[in-house]
């Protein structure tokens, strides 16, 4: 089961979405990436971890859905540890010594048995807070994919905060794969992410919760300019990818067929909305010259104000069909 390529594309920007799609690849099973950005819940998530900088809190709980999204598509994974314990990894010093001594033997005798394992955290720079695929052992050292690394297979260098082990993989029945069963899968994880029930334990805020915590940090500027960058940069980072997420899911949603199709399209077209109230922010420059206005802060919050009123809106109209 060992992977024999690694693809990925410039606008492939969530980590675990490619993995998974590089998985299934090498088990023949085809599946385009912006279904699977869709069907494990970050099309439709705003995500934030107040007590991280902006530009890392993309990264944070995509694993949400992920055991039960691979069940789907003929995939049984174990995590090595429950997806809450990960929230206390980075102010835990010993856990290194512990992943060491603990986890990696276990990866390693999966890699033995030719079960892949999907990784979050521990790579090299700049791709340390992605997901990857770890792939084989070469001496002592654990060798695989992930974003960023030019699709040439690279050592895991750091701890892994969450593992999980592909155990097993039965070919997908065509039910389970139908647009109504995807269609339905996706519309209840965008309810949970805007509820804050999307990814209990995990330690951070979703949906309306989320869209306050970034205007929070805006407004606290420059107090909240904790992170690697200056906050423009960050925002910016932070709204690309949040742009990306609802492209991805808009064109996902316009291949949808069945009984679903016109509040498919209705939804796609509200992504389209989303797009364009925060599209404006995605470069740097254009962030640094609006936060350099009087007013700039408070321009920028409107558009997540209104981006958040949208999905609102969306959510209202989802559930309203159950």
């Amino acid at each position: 089961m060992r992977p024999t390529h690694w693809a990925e594309a410039e606008d492939h920007l969530e980590s675990l979405a490619v993995c998974l799609r590089n998985v299934l690849a090498d088990l023949h099973v085809e599946r385009p990436c912006d279904e699977l950005v869709a069907t494990l819940g970050f099309g439709a998530a705003t995500v934030a971890a107040p007590h991280d900088s902006l530009e890392s809190w993309s990264t944070y709980a995509r694993d949400a859905s992920l055991v039960t999204t691979a069940q789907l598509y003929g995939l049984r994974l174990r995590a090595l540890h429950p997806p809450a314990a990960a929230t206390r990894l980075s102010h835990a010093a010993e856990y290194a010594g512990h992943f060491r001594d603990s986890y990696v033997p276990l990866i390693r005798e999966a890699l033995a048995h030719e079960q892949l394992a999907l990784a979050w955290r521990g790579w090299p720079a700049p791709s340390d807070r992605l997901w990857g695929v770890l792939t084989h052992v070469q001496g002592e050292q654990l060798f695989g994919h992930t974003l960023g690394q030019s699709g040439r297979p690279v050592q895991l260098t750091g701890p892994a905060f969450q593992v999980y082990i592909v155990e097993e993989f039965q070919p997908p029945i065509a039910e389970t794969l139908s647009p109504d069963v995807l269609f339905a899968h996706v519309a209840r994880q965008a309810s949970e992410a805007w509820a804050g029930t999307w990814a209990p334990g995990s330690g951070v805020l979703t949906g309306p919760a989320a869209y306050d915590a970034w205007q929070d940090t805006l407004r606290s500027a420059p107090a909240a300019n904790t992170g690697k960058s200056p906050l423009h940069v960050q925002h910016s980072h932070a709204t690309r990818l949040l742009v990306a997420a609802r492209c991805c899911l808009a064109t996902w949603l316009r291949r949808v067929s069945g009984r679903q199709r016109e509040l498919a399209a209705r939804w796609a077209d509200t992504c389209d909305r989303i797009v364009q109230h925060l599209r404006p922010y995605e470069l740097p420059e254009a962030v640094r010259a609006t936060l350099a206005q009087p007013d700039g802060i408070e321009h920028v919050c409107r558009a997540l104000d209104n981006a958040s009123a949208l999905e609102a809106e969306t959510v209202e109209q989802l559930e309203a069909d159950r």
